[in-house]
């Protein structure tokens, strides 16, 4: 993710004095000591992203200096985070794929700055500065990364080093009450009491308290305060070594303080890359088409129902708001998603990689989901057929992926969601016509699409995206889609013709979206009562 240099950022207040003093440090260092590299470490979730945007707020204000922020994550390779970084600067790497030679691009451009600090927030290991651009050798640029790893700011060789320490009890029961809200004041002696408790068991741990005490907002009777100290103290019984797993027993409390539908929205985001951000519109979307949200009702009051749905993940802050309307998880809120989930989702996302996980070590028999969205996979093995009965949703989507065997999806009869998205094939396997239970297939921006196998076996199908795809003609067997609800085909600009004597065979379609060239009457789709959505 690469955020953008002229707009400043969302963030929290910073607490206590600890906080302000790290920022003055920085700040000192940047301005005053003019030193090169600055270092900041500690635990997952203590607020070294937070003092970073603070840093980056600030210096935007300063005439003298540009500021560029760039999330590494612990996915991220030397290729991505070049990408990332000539992205910032305003440059393109996509056709030169030599590692030394976009090195060479990145310093040529690093040296054309005036005066500029290069943030790099979340770096999970060492890695070559060279690689990079070598900021260290501009004489006009500072380099501030964040990391959990006291070892990889002295590996990258940072100049000054910072530990950001987790809040002392005062400092932690000041953020919680100011979390929590007006009407703090008025509440029992013995709620706040309670409320102290639970400030402290989240061991000076902003994030951890920033998200207990938001699931708490509004709650003012006794009996429920005493309730949720109870249900915590069980979350986090047992203190184990491992300090991130003690984080995440407190913040699963609030997970488990949230009803079904929205815990399962919850979990869908770790599916994406990590830092990865999201449209409200885009995740909503999703949601439609995993039937996470109540699909009886309109089109337009699911897609209310799911923004509804973000916007309390982001009440209590187990979703941050990127803008208006972006959202984005926090890297150590979706590491719990996915230790909640193990076992039954397979998740490597956004890591560059060209070949799709192993058979026989990964695709297990109890996998439900499945993401491998936003790599570098450019075909799955003619002999690959992974045996996962109870799988129920794939994404492929962001693969350059020009190939799938036709014993792929043999084995895969419980699939439901189905996104090719965005991917370069040119014919789908006719195995694709055998998934009887496929409720939404999502083939938007396949440009390069040409040949859809027999439909008329999908009779459970809901969503067809066929946006922005190469098709010349209706794929047969579209005529037995008979629950179809959403059919999109904005941008299938080389479909001959749509045949307008298939609509009446959809009587449950609540939104058509047609290329411009074949857009219908209004008065001929009369026959579609539940139409809601037509452009």
């Amino acid at each position: 993710m690469v955020l953008d240099a002229l707009v400043a950022l969302l963030t929290t207040t910073l607490v206590g004095e600890t906080f302000e003093k790290k920022l003055e440090r920085i700040w000192k260092y940047l301005m005053i000591d003019k030193v090169s590299s600055i270092g900041i470490y500690g635990m997952g979730g203590v607020g070294k992203t937070t003092l970073t945007k603070h840093v980056h707020n600030q210096l935007l204000k300063d005439a003298e200096k540009l500021v560029f922020l760039v999330i590494v994550s612990q996915e991220c390779s030397i290729m991505m985070l070049q990408d990332k970084i000539a992205h910032e600067l305003g440059l393109n790497l996509s056709d030169e794929h030599n590692v030394d030679k976009r090195a060479a691009i990145l310093n040529r451009a690093l040296f054309e700055r005036n005066n500029f600090v290069l943030i790099l927030d979340d770096v999970w290991k060492k890695f070559s500065l060279e690689k990079v651009g070598d900021p260290l050798r501009v004489e006009v640029c500072t380099l501030i990364l964040t990391t959990r790893s006291l070892e990889v700011c002295r590996q990258v060789g940072c100049e000054e080093i910072i530990e950001v320490e987790t809040l002392n009890e005062n400092e932690s029961w000041n953020l919680f009450r100011e979390t929590l809200g007006r009407g703090m004041e008025l509440i029992d002696p013995e709620v706040e009491e309670i409320a102290k408790s639970m400030a402290k068991m989240c061991d000076g741990l902003p994030s951890g308290i920033i998200t207990i005490a938001a699931s708490k907002r509004g709650v003012t009777r006794n009996y429920a305060w005493r309730n949720a100290l109870r249900e915590l103290k069980e979350s986090s019984f047992r203190q184990d070594d491992d300090e991130e797993d003690n984080v995440f027993k407190v913040l699963k409390y609030s997970f488990d303080c949230l009803d079904q539908r929205h815990r399962h929205c919850f979990l869908y985001f770790s599916l994406y890359p990590e830092d990865f951000i999201v449209f409200v519109e885009y995740i909503v979307c999703k949601f439609i088409s995993e039937e996470l949200v109540d699909t009886k009702w309109s089109m337009e009051a699911q897609l209310d129902e799911g923004r509804a749905i973000v916007d309390r993940l982001v009440n209590v802050c187990l979703l941050e708001r990127v803008d208006s309307d972006v959202v984005r998880m926090h890297d150590l809120l979706r590491a719990m998603a996915l230790k909640i989930t193990r076992g039954k989702t397979m998740v490597f996302t956004g890591c560059s990689s060209n070949q799709i996980p192993n058979e026989e070590e990964c695709w297990t028999k109890d996998l439900e989901k499945v993401s491998l969205m936003e790599n570098n996979i450019m075909e799955i093995p003619a002999e690959m057929s992974p045996n996962c009965p109870k799988l129920s949703t794939l994404l492929l989507d962001g693969n350059p992926l020009n190939f799938i065997s036709e014993s792929f999806f043999s084995q895969m009869n419980g699939l439901c969601v189905l996104d090719l998205s965005d991917i370069e094939i040119k014919e789908l396997p006719n195995s694709l016509s055998n998934l009887e239970g496929l409720k939404a297939l999502l083939l938007g921006g396949c440009g390069q699409l040409v040949y859809v196998p027999y439909l008329g076996k999908l009779k459970a199908l809901k969503e067809l995206d066929f946006s922005w795809i190469g098709i010349i003609e209706v794929p047969q067997g579209m005529e037995k889609l008979v629950n179809l609800k959403r059919l999109l085909m904005r941008g299938t600009n080389c479909l001959k013709m749509f045949l307008r004597d298939l609509l009446p065979n959809f009587p449950y379609l609540q939104c058509l979206h047609l290329p411009d060239h074949m857009q219908i009457p209004i008065e001929e789709l009369e026959s579609l009562k539940q139409l809601q959505d037509y452009r």
